[in-house]
């Protein structure tokens, strides 16, 4: 069996619908469309193959958009809860720490950068729940306009 590109499409409400969800009574009432260009899909529940979306017609369909999409979607869900079961949702970025004895510090012509500042990186950890309690999929700067906050 081959790999499965589309396991996720829109159903009419514009929700996204694991293939695994789809049985046959859902499919002859459903439309379902393409995450990445909005084409109709249809849901192959088949015996041979593993279940699957393909587009009804033969489109130029990017994976990568599809892919880029789906990470949005998860990284979206999984913060909403988060949200919502108040656990933290945390991620750990490497920050750029200035030596504190910059000005008078007699290793930093010795190792320092281009500047001559002596400089190393700390790794700290952030529950980005204690800082944003609302996430939302980035927009189009016509459609924020819209928007009222």
């Amino acid at each position: 069996m081959g790999i499965v590109k589309y396991k996720y499409a829109l159903n009419g409400n514009g929700e996204k619908v694991a293939i695994s969800e789809v049985t046959p009574e859902i499919r002859k009432g459903t439309k379902f469309k393409c995450v990445s260009c909005g084409n109709e899909l249809s849901a192959c529940l088949g015996t041979t193959n593993q279940h699957h979306f393909r587009h009804k017609t033969q489109v130029d369909c990017n994976l990568e958009t599809y892919l880029h999409k789906m990470g949005k979607y998860v990284f979206i869900k999984t913060y909403e809860d988060c949200l919502a079961q108040r656990k933290p949702f945390s991620i750990t970025i490497n920050r750029r720490i200035s030596c504190i004895k910059d000005t008078n510090c007699p290793i930093k012509p010795l190792y320092g950068n281009s500047r001559g500042s002596c400089w190393d990186c700390k790794s700290e950890t952030f529950d980005l729940t204690k800082y944003y309690d609302l996430i939302y999929e980035e927009q189009q700067l016509a459609l924020l306009s819209q928007m009222s906050y």
